[in-house]
């Protein structure tokens, strides 16, 4: 079930924080090849480590990135509609389940400075390139192009969004509701594929 806003955001159309990959505090420009947490780490999947990922360190245990493979299906699976909302684009996401969940297009961030604002979307998953320990895969969108791909440098370049999924069942329900009373324009809290 994927969450209704990103990590750092008030509302499913803020763009909240960018994070280096595996760094589980927001972007800082002083990341680098030498100072990120999961450089030189062969790990193939940091989904829910509380070490690795921002959502499980900062939203609570349950809440963890997404892997590569829920990217596909959220590609495969459902239909991706180009929208606005509260003026900023980016895609409505509607499940086989009527479902839906707002991807806005909050650009990314690179040494400090943040790019493609309202453009384009770059949204970090918790699964590692296996040929090469120094990528991860990210879904990467804008208007007419949706891609979700390999071969991005992680350590220490590029800030993405999270939008954290969670396995309901293993998060509080007090913490589950608190979140999802934040949500102000009151989407669906979760949006769930299977």
């Amino acid at each position: 079930m994927w969450a209704t806003c990103n990590i750092g955001a008030s509302n499913s159309a803020d763009y909240g924080n960018y994070f280096a990959w595996a760094e589980t505090q927001a972007y800082s420009s002083d990341y680098d090849l030498k100072n990120n947490k999961a450089y030189g780490n062969k790990k193939l999947n940091i989904s829910g480590s509380p070490n690795y990922d921002a959502a499980t360190v900062i939203w609570g245990k349950g809440w963890r990135l997404p892997t590569k493979t829920e990217f596909e299906e959220l590609i495969n699976k459902c239909k991706w509609i180009w929208t606005s909302r509260n003026g900023k684009k980016g895609y409505k996401i509607v499940g086989p389940n009527n479902k839906s969940i707002f991807l806005p297009t909050a650009g990314f961030c690179l040494f400090g400075i943040t790019d493609s604002e309202n453009e384009e979307g770059s949204y970090w998953s918790a699964t590692a390139d296996p040929y090469n320990n120094e990528c991860a895969y990210a879904l990467h969108f804008k208007e007419n192009e949706i891609m979700n791909y390999e071969g991005y440098e992680v350590r220490g370049g590029f800030g993405y969004s999270i939008r954290p999924v969670v396995n309901k069942k293993s998060v509080m329900l007090e913490t589950y509701d608190q979140l999802v009373s934040q949500e102000s324009e009151k989407p669906m809290p979760t949006f769930g594929l299977r």
